[in-house]
């Protein structure tokens, strides 16, 4: 069985180098992300977050509210430190954060940059600290998306189509195999913020993108629920393609952005989609600059939002308590401030971080803000 595994594992490798993803030579090196992820001093156990029948996502025989953030480390250099081994202890902090704000949910994104060029997939310290970001998630009990669009980043960065769902193919599969069954991934999203389609075309050559994709990881790990990715612009373009694209098969969870007054009002046509088929929706993604003030609006309109940063995530919370999203992610935890930064700290929103902690998923610790020197 070893002889096969190690067959498959060179056979696999041999396509990366001929799609241009990875440099000739480096069989050697990308053992980590081709070998099933293992744990230290902590097993993978056969529980994991699955659908309720009525749109609910449960955990252990119970009900789970999900709150979190996006993880993108843009007050230390962004894309660049996922390639650094002692980004580990960012992590580490970050997950600090995560207790502080009674919060139960992590996205990390943004692990390559369409603009950077010479990075590979297999990249060594990219996967060791992911590894390390689900690890410590495990011991702690919590819970990680995996977001794969950082994947798509990578294709642009090297020429290729990102729509072309067989260059995502042996990356796909790589990564299924390797984060099988780990119960601290809540889900796993794919292809965020797709162009909208405009034509009926479009629209089916979209739905096959996200289908070849979807079907790839459910073939090598079929214990995680599958979103297709954050969607945007849902209101334009053909009418109703989102809906095409949420019913692929293997699709359980529908992610949906919300950053300007059209998306909040359109929020409820898509929760009522996604009841009428059984789905979870979920916020992946929202947030609004700190030039709108917090706790006390700027009386800058944004996006058609006239009103400040605490009271627009109160309201995106709303949507959970009244169960139309089944998680809320806020962009971004990080300690940059300035009128046109997104990112939630002590210094710059303390306001918000209040509605955050009223809104948690698990009982906040500490009474101060955890790790940051912000």
């Amino acid at each position: 069985m070893r002889v096969l595994r190690n067959c498959t594992r060179v056979a696999t490798v041999a396509v990366l180098v001929a799609l241009g993803l990875i440099p000739a030579g480096t069989e050697e090196s990308i053992d980590s992300v081709y070998s099933p992820l293992s744990c230290p001093g902590v097993s993978k156990v056969n529980d994991h977050v699955s659908l309720h029948s009525d749109g609910s996502l449960w955990y252990r025989g119970a009900r789970v509210k999900f709150t979190g953030y996006t993880f993108y480390p843009a007050d230390i250099g962004g894309t660049p430190v996922w390639s650094q081994i002692p980004f580990a202890s960012y992590i580490d902090t970050a997950l600090a954060n995560e207790a502080y704000l009674g919060a139960n949910l992590v996205r990390p994104t943004d692990q390559f940059a369409s603009h950077i060029t010479g990075q590979t997939f297999d990249d060594p310290a990219l996967w060791s600290n992911m590894d390390h970001l689900v690890c410590q998630a495990a011991r702690r009990g919590t819970f990680i998306e995996l977001d794969l669009s950082f994947l798509g980043h990578l294709l642009v960065s090297q020429g290729k189509n990102a729509m072309d769902a067989g260059n995502w193919l042996p990356m796909i599969e790589t990564v299924a195999k390797h984060y099988a069954g780990w119960q601290s991934i809540a889900w796993v999203t794919f292809f965020g913020e797709p162009p909208y389609p405009t034509t009926l075309d479009q629209v089916n050559a979209l739905r096959r993108f996200y289908a070849t994709v979807l079907a790839t990881y459910h073939r090598y790990d079929p214990t995680h629920l599958l979103a297709p990715g954050g969607l945007t612009h849902t209101m334009y373009g053909y009418p109703d393609w989102w809906q095409a694209i949420a019913s692929v098969p293997h699709a359980s969870i529908l992610a949906y952005k919300v950053y300007d007054r059209n998306d909040e009002t359109y929020l409820p046509t898509i929760y009522d989609w996604t009841a009428a088929h059984g789905q979870a929706l979920i916020n992946e993604e929202f947030g609004v600059p700190q030039s709108q003030g917090d706790g006390t609006w700027s009386g800058r309109t944004f996006n058609g939002l006239n009103t400040d940063r605490a009271r627009f995530f109160a309201w995106n919370y709303l949507q959970q308590r009244m169960g139309r999203t089944q998680a809320s992610i806020f962009w971004n935890d990080s300690c940059l401030v300035g009128p046109s930064n997104y990112d939630v700290n002590p210094t710059g929103s303390p306001a918000t971080i209040a509605v955050i902690r009223a809104n948690a998923a698990v009982r906040p610790t500490a009474s101060t803000w955890s790790g940051w020197s912000c």
